[in-house]
């Protein structure tokens, strides 16, 4: 079977007629593979098949454009060829939906010298950017000013002042003192006599003590065995 029979052997001529262009007629639907989106047909779109079977070769450089918006429709007379960029603002994506808007989401016209047109080519209101720049710059130019209801001797955990950090630290700090000072740390630790005070896990100054004398014994045991 060759391509042509091939073809029309896969299409429905009695698909539905297009909501959006009723003049069109019935849509005729693709019954064969797709790739989700357009159907295909040993490695071609259906619908580009279906425009060069009925009205021969498509011109250099253009595409096929689906004017019912069907994309598995072959009926030749739902199929023009056009440029990419037509094809693209006829679509129903962002590019045409920003391309059909006359206005900004603020009432502002997007044409003549109120238009800004980037670098992506997306379009933009210029009364729309120049209003937020000055809000941007006048909140810049507002003074933080940091009110403090507390004293230097209460820490706060939700403050991040330098009154409150340092306030910690000497908290801190207090608090590893008294444990070192601790005579009963050891006990509560059940570590028994103070020559038998090897726990790594604990900083009381007995162990800290015991473990930094431990460590260097065997480093110089290591040295004396490598003389």
């Amino acid at each position: 079977m060759d391509l042509r029979e091939s073809f029309w052997a896969r299409t429905d001529k009695n698909g539905p007629v297009p909501e959006e262009r009723p003049p069109l007629g019935p849509c005729w639907l693709w019954t064969g593979g797709t790739n989700g989106t357009y159907g295909k047909i040993r490695n071609l779109y259906a619908h580009r098949v279906s425009y060069e079977l009925s009205k021969g070769q498509i011109p250099a450089g253009l595409q096929i454009d689906h004017l019912c918006r069907n994309t598995v429709c072959v009926n030749p007379d739902h199929l023009e060829a056009v440029t990419g960029r037509t094809n693209l603002l006829r679509a129903r994506g962002f590019v045409a939906r920003q391309a059909a808007q006359t206005e900004c989401i603020h009432g502002h016209p997007l044409t003549g010298d109120n238009l800004y047109v980037d670098k992506r080519s997306r379009r933009h209101c210029r009364e729309c950017r120049s209003r937020r720049s000055r809000e941007s710059r006048a909140a810049a130019s507002k003074p933080r000013l940091t009110v403090i209801t507390h004293g230097a001797s209460r820490y706060n955990s939700g403050c991040r002042c330098d009154i409150c950090r340092a306030g910690k630290a000497q908290r801190q700090r207090d608090a590893v003192a008294r444990r070192a000072q601790d005579p009963a740390a050891a006990d509560r630790a059940g570590h028994g006599k103070q020559s038998t005070y090897r726990n790594t896990g604990c900083r009381c100054t007995p162990c800290v003590t015991a473990n930094r004398d431990a460590v260097r014994a065997a480093r110089a045991r290591k040295k004396e065995a490598t003389q």
